[in-house]
């Protein structure tokens, strides 16, 4: 049975989700700017960790989490009612695809499954948690032109080459790159993750990188600290 895993401010259970907390999530939930936003969806929300985390930062943020896996939505609801933020999160369990609102987001984020092509996992929880059959970048795409606002925003976190299949994939749909952040795990690799915003306005993009660790495991750039200094216990 997976362990809670314990942030400075919220715990996270995950004994029952296929998937497990990770890098990806802690970094678009840390990256995000939900600055003057207030109602946000957070698509496959897993355990609820980026829901939570983007809680924490914005005080006035509302957030649903939604998610298809019965486990990792029971584990998303109870950390939802054990967090100091109950009240701002509320968990969902379904697809996009069968998910009915008529409202309008200020932000819209996700760590979205992304292996496209790719021999899948025998484990009917992690294909789904890791395959893009049940939830598509053009599902996530097409939610967004319908349910963003004017001036709202999609987050979403990719490896490098899915995340520029959906960098065209929206632009298709009038949906434009405003920032990037390009990460890399080490000081000496290449970037294996983008973090991406993307909105109805077309405007330049706003360019940046990050590294995790430097040379050796565990040891941590300073720019990683800084961005996940208010999580990390060990921080």
């Amino acid at each position: 049975m997976a362990k809670p895993f314990q942030y400075k401010h919220f715990k996270v259970v995950q004994d029952k989700t296929p998937m497990k907390v990770g890098t990806d999530g802690v970094l678009i939930g840390a990256w995000s700017d939900g600055s003057g936003k207030q109602n946000c969806l957070d698509i496959g929300t897993g355990t609820g960790l980026i829901s939570l985390m983007l809680a924490q930062r914005y005080s006035n943020l509302s957030i649903t989490g939604i998610e298809l896996n019965e486990g990792a939505f029971e584990n998303a609801k109870t950390n939802f009612n054990n967090s100091q933020w109950t009240d701002r999160l509320k968990a969902v369990g379904s697809d996009l695809n069968h998910f009915t609102t008529s409202d309008s987001y200020d932000l819209i984020i996700s760590n979205p499954p992304f292996f496209i092509n790719s021999e899948k996992n025998q484990e009917t929880g992690k294909t789904t948690a890791r395959h893009t059959d049940s939830l598509s970048f053009e599902d996530i795409i097409n939610f967004a032109n319908q349910h963003l606002n004017s001036q709202g925003q999609l987050d979403i976190v990719l490896p490098v080459v899915e995340g520029n299949i959906f960098i065209g994939l929206a632009k298709n749909k009038d949906l434009h790159l405003n920032r990037i952040c390009k990460v890399s795990s080490k000081q000496y690799k290449k970037p294996h993750r983008l973090l991406m915003s993307f909105s109805k306005k077309r405007s330049d993009v706003k360019q940046e990188a990050l590294t995790i660790e430097l040379h050796g495991r565990h040891q941590y750039t300073l720019n990683y600290r800084a961005l996940t200094k208010d999580f990390y216990l060990k921080f």
